[in-house]
Protein backbone atom coordinates (compact mmCIF):
# COMPACT_ATOMS: atom_id res chain seq x y z
CA UNK A 1 0.00 0.00 0.00
CA UNK A 2 2.69 2.40 0.69
CA UNK A 3 4.42 1.86 -2.44
CA UNK A 4 1.28 2.93 -4.38
CA UNK A 5 1.45 6.02 -2.30
CA UNK A 6 4.86 6.85 -2.67
CA UNK A 7 4.82 5.99 -6.59
CA UNK A 8 1.80 8.44 -6.87
CA UNK A 9 3.27 11.07 -5.27
CA UNK A 10 6.25 11.01 -7.10
CA UNK A 11 4.15 10.96 -10.39
CA UNK A 12 2.35 13.87 -9.07
CA UNK A 13 5.64 15.48 -8.59
CA UNK A 14 6.68 14.84 -11.87
CA UNK A 15 3.81 16.51 -13.61
CA UNK A 16 4.09 19.20 -11.04
CA UNK A 17 7.60 20.03 -11.81
CA UNK A 18 7.05 19.88 -15.65
CA UNK A 19 4.25 22.14 -15.73
CA UNK A 20 6.25 24.75 -13.70
CA UNK A 21 8.74 24.43 -16.18
CA UNK A 22 6.34 24.88 -19.00
CA UNK A 23 5.16 27.68 -17.86
CA UNK A 24 8.45 29.53 -17.00
CA UNK A 25 9.16 28.52 -20.61
CA UNK A 26 6.11 29.85 -22.13
CA UNK A 27 6.60 33.01 -19.89
CA UNK A 28 10.08 33.61 -20.85
CA UNK A 29 8.94 33.19 -24.55
CA UNK A 30 6.21 35.85 -24.33
CA UNK A 31 7.98 38.40 -22.47
CA UNK A 32 11.00 37.71 -25.12
CA UNK A 33 9.19 38.11 -27.81
CA UNK A 34 6.02 40.63 -26.56
CA UNK A 35 7.81 43.99 -25.72
CA UNK A 36 4.56 45.25 -25.10
CA UNK A 37 4.96 43.20 -21.81
CA UNK A 38 8.02 45.09 -20.59
CA UNK A 39 5.27 47.96 -19.57
CA UNK A 40 2.99 45.83 -18.08
CA UNK A 41 5.51 44.28 -15.67
CA UNK A 42 5.75 46.60 -12.35
CA UNK A 43 9.22 46.38 -10.83
CA UNK A 44 9.02 46.96 -6.96
CA UNK A 45 11.42 49.43 -5.68
CA UNK A 46 14.20 48.51 -3.16
CA UNK A 47 13.73 49.32 0.65
CA UNK A 48 17.11 49.82 1.24
CA UNK A 49 17.67 52.11 -1.87
CA UNK A 50 14.37 53.91 -0.72
CA UNK A 51 14.87 54.35 2.95
CA UNK A 52 19.57 54.52 2.25
CA UNK A 53 19.62 55.37 -1.29
CA UNK A 54 22.07 52.75 -1.40
CA UNK A 55 21.53 50.52 -3.94
CA UNK A 56 21.50 46.55 -2.61
CA UNK A 57 23.35 43.17 -4.38
CA UNK A 58 20.38 42.80 -5.87
CA UNK A 59 18.80 46.43 -6.94
CA UNK A 60 18.99 45.82 -10.63
CA UNK A 61 17.76 41.70 -10.80
CA UNK A 62 14.55 42.07 -12.38
CA UNK A 63 16.00 44.26 -14.98
CA UNK A 64 18.67 42.35 -15.58
CA UNK A 65 16.82 39.14 -15.99
CA UNK A 66 14.44 40.76 -18.05
CA UNK A 67 16.90 41.79 -20.49
CA UNK A 68 18.57 38.26 -20.82
CA UNK A 69 15.26 36.85 -21.64
CA UNK A 70 15.38 39.60 -24.14
CA UNK A 71 18.66 38.44 -25.90
CA UNK A 72 20.80 41.45 -24.35
CA UNK A 73 23.37 40.26 -22.39
CA UNK A 74 25.12 43.55 -21.81
CA UNK A 75 22.28 45.52 -21.00
CA UNK A 76 21.43 42.86 -18.28
CA UNK A 77 25.21 43.17 -17.37
CA UNK A 78 24.97 46.69 -16.51
CA UNK A 79 21.81 46.19 -14.97
CA UNK A 80 23.40 43.53 -12.44
CA UNK A 81 26.00 41.36 -13.12
CA UNK A 82 25.65 39.84 -9.99
CA UNK A 83 22.46 38.45 -10.27
CA UNK A 84 23.45 37.27 -14.12
CA UNK A 85 26.64 35.31 -12.88
CA UNK A 86 24.93 33.70 -10.62
CA UNK A 87 21.73 32.18 -12.41
CA UNK A 88 23.67 29.38 -13.74
CA UNK A 89 24.87 28.08 -10.29
CA UNK A 90 21.12 28.52 -9.21
CA UNK A 91 19.41 26.90 -12.14
CA UNK A 92 22.20 24.29 -11.66
CA UNK A 93 21.41 23.65 -7.97
CA UNK A 94 17.32 23.47 -9.12
CA UNK A 95 18.47 20.56 -11.43
CA UNK A 96 20.16 18.58 -8.85
CA UNK A 97 17.52 19.17 -6.30
CA UNK A 98 14.73 18.03 -8.89
CA UNK A 99 17.15 14.79 -10.18
CA UNK A 100 17.46 14.25 -6.08
CA UNK A 101 13.43 14.33 -5.63
CA UNK A 102 12.98 11.92 -8.69
CA UNK A 103 16.13 9.59 -7.23
CA UNK A 104 13.88 6.50 -5.00
CA UNK A 105 16.80 6.41 -3.30
CA UNK A 106 17.21 9.98 -2.40
CA UNK A 107 15.76 12.78 -0.97
CA UNK A 108 16.44 16.69 -0.46
CA UNK A 109 17.27 16.23 3.39
CA UNK A 110 20.43 14.32 1.46
CA UNK A 111 21.52 18.27 0.12
CA UNK A 112 24.42 19.41 2.03
CA UNK A 113 25.92 22.64 1.13
CA UNK A 114 29.48 23.14 2.71
CA UNK A 115 29.12 26.49 4.90
CA UNK A 116 31.77 27.87 3.05
CA UNK A 117 29.98 28.53 -0.15
CA UNK A 118 27.56 29.85 1.78
CA UNK A 119 30.46 32.52 3.32
CA UNK A 120 32.18 33.50 0.09
CA UNK A 121 28.40 34.27 -1.72
CA UNK A 122 28.06 36.26 1.54
CA UNK A 123 31.72 38.45 0.80
CA UNK A 124 31.01 38.87 -2.51
CA UNK A 125 27.67 40.03 -1.81
CA UNK A 126 28.88 42.58 0.13
CA UNK A 127 31.63 43.48 -1.39
CA UNK A 128 29.77 44.13 -5.01
CA UNK A 129 27.32 46.36 -2.69
CA UNK A 130 30.34 48.35 -1.46
CA UNK A 131 31.78 48.56 -5.01
CA UNK A 132 28.18 49.37 -7.06
CA UNK A 133 27.90 52.37 -4.21
CA UNK A 134 31.36 53.98 -5.12
CA UNK A 135 30.61 57.24 -6.44
CA UNK A 136 34.07 56.32 -8.70
CA UNK A 137 32.29 53.05 -10.03
CA UNK A 138 29.02 54.47 -11.16
CA UNK A 139 29.54 54.67 -14.60
CA UNK A 140 30.01 50.82 -14.82
CA UNK A 141 25.70 50.27 -14.21
CA UNK A 142 22.38 52.26 -14.56
CA UNK A 143 21.08 53.61 -11.55
CA UNK A 144 17.96 52.84 -9.89
CA UNK A 145 16.03 55.41 -8.45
Amino acid sequence: MEDINLKSREKSLEVFLLLFLLIALAVGILYAVNDNLRGFVQLHQCTLNTVTGLLCPACGGTRAVGELLSGNLLLALRYNPLVITILPVVFYALLTMTRMVLDKNRSLSDIYVRPVWMWLLLVISVLFMVARNLPQLNYLWFPFY
